[in-house]
């Protein structure tokens, strides 16, 4: 699993919702013309780091650290607005490491994301 990197200021919120490419329904995720018969993959995890970008290089150095505060996490389905549309869901960490996922340990981040879908 690739574990993308976050700058954050303390106190603030980030707000995940990346887009990718792709086709397909989320009844039918794929483009085939077969009949999907229920059995889906199982699901996927999203992680991340949130540090202090203390020289404004947009990447983690060695010297700089997580950020050990709290910090609210919201993922959206893409396509949702921040703001309009409810968080698929929220988590609130304080030692700078997340994770979305069914194992998820983050209050709030115990959920399946689907690989069909694109958060």
């Amino acid at each position: 699993m690739n574990t993308p990197k976050f700058l954050m200021a303390a106190g603030m919120t980030l707000v995940l919702a990346a887009c990718g490419g792709g086709s397909g329904t989320t009844t039918n995720p794929d483009d085939d013309n077969n009949i999907d018969a229920g059995i889906s993959a199982p699901c996927e995890n999203l992680a991340g780091e949130i540090f202090y970008d203390t020289n404004d290089n947009g990447c983690e150095d060695s010297d700089e650290t997580l950020v050990m505060e709290a910090i609210t996490v919201s993922l959206y389905e893409c396509g949702d607005m921040p703001g309009i549309d409810p968080p698929a869901a929220v988590t609130m960490v304080l030692d700078g490491e997340y994770e979305f996922g069914e194992n998820s340990d983050d209050p709030g981040a115990d959920i399946c994301l689907m690989p069909a879908v694109e958060y």
